[in-house]
């Protein structure tokens, strides 16, 4: 799992610069870096609060951890960056 952590903490960072430039801010002044930062870790808790849900009422129920839980939350967090990129160009324009 921390391997798949880190990958999607640098798949993160790399969706929030993207998006930053984009959007026409500087990702490498003081603000750029504050607004990719905060993108990337609002992705990654909106995906982990999404998935951890029915997974945290799956262990109650089973005892074990949910199959499938990194698949899931590499989904939910696509879909979720893909609905931000396209508010946030939808915005910008």
């Amino acid at each position: 799992m921390s391997k798949s952590l880190l990958a999607l903490s640098v798949a993160a960072l790399v969706v929030a610069t993207v998006v930053a430039v984009l959007s026409g801010v500087n990702p490498v002044s003081a603000a750029g870096i504050g607004y990719v930062l905060a993108f990337a870790l609002t992705g990654i808790a909106i995906a982990f609060v999404l998935v951890g849900l029915p997974a945290g009422i799956y262990w109650l129920i089973k005892r074990k951890p949910m199959p499938g839980m990194t698949v899931a939350i590499w989904a939910v967090w696509a879909v979720v960056q893909v609905l931000s990129i396209a508010g946030s160009l939808m915005r910008h324009t």
